[in-house]
């Protein structure tokens, strides 16, 4: 533990998958809202019965519990219910099945949206004919902005050294992972940019670097930037900026081409 403080160690993810969200423990859980659950401790009648007796312990566990109730013939709200699933809680020592049925889906709704497994997958394909086009006829050098988690990823490579004590998780409740609402074109269109950058006195301790961010004459998205005093101010740190603006205010799902040298 001592180690992990040191290095800086956090649990950062920016699009978890749902076996992920379903595999990381419920308690303690690191995606819930503090802040409008400041001082709800979870060690009720109801959460002491889920760990001991009904052994939930990670977000799908208890999510396989919730649907409990809608056994068939469930009589919900009532302590005394025959169904099967009550019949098979009681026999393992549950003095309440309905209400430990219900309690899930109280725990799992005090955390971020992120953090809730859905129902159903929901497809983000990106547009792929416009980037085969372009590799075929004009030479591009292509990357796929393509954010899907691999299927085979374990909750433990979610896990970050070096993280400069920020938060367990940088996304914040109903925004979507690392991506931004803006005014630029349209989905599935070629968002092309200028990019470069230069450093005065590059290589000495006193110099300064910037860069600069090109898309057309009298464009509102131009911009000249200052590589921060935190980065080292050399030439090829003013090119990354410069590219990491771009690539940060493009839409998700558009072909991003950037021109540099």
């Amino acid at each position: 533990m001592n180690i992990s403080t040191k290095a800086e160690l956090n649990f950062s993810a920016f699009d978890l998958t749902n076996k992920e969200k379903s595999d990381l423990p419920l308690w303690h859980h690191i995606g819930i809202d503090r802040e409008r659950h400041k001082n709800q401790v979870a060690n009720s009648a109801a959460d002491q019965c889920l760990r001991h007796t009904h052994h939930v312990f990670t977000v799908g566990e208890a999510s396989d519990l919730g649907k409990k109730l809608n056994t068939a013939g469930h009589r919900r709200g009532n302590r005394d219910c025959e169904c099967p699933s009550c019949a098979d809680a009681r026999r393992a020592g549950c003095s309440n099945p309905d209400r430990c049925f219900k309690r899930p889906g109280i725990l799992i709704n005090k955390l971020y949206n992120e953090f809730i497994p859905a129902d159903e997958a929901i497809p983000d394909e990106l547009p792929r004919e416009v980037n085969e086009i372009l590799a075929r006829d004009e030479g591009w050098i292509l990357f796929s902005k393509d954010t899907r988690p691999r299927d085979d990823m374990s909750v433990g490579a979610n896990w970050r050294l070096f993280t400069e004590h920020l938060a367990p998780t940088l996304i914040e409740n109903d925004d979507e992972p690392f991506r931004f609402q803006n005014n630029l074109p349209a989905p599935n269109t070629v968002v092309e940019v200028y990019t470069d950058g230069s450093s005065d006195k590059n290589g000495e301790t006193t110099a300064q670097a910037g860069a600069g961010v090109w898309y057309g004459e009298g464009d509102p998205r131009n911009r000249a930037l200052r590589v921060p005093d935190i980065l080292n101010q050399r030439n090829n740190a003013a090119e990354m900026l410069a590219i990491y603006y771009a690539a940060r205010h493009s839409p998700h799902n558009a072909t991003l081409c950037i021109l540099t040298d």
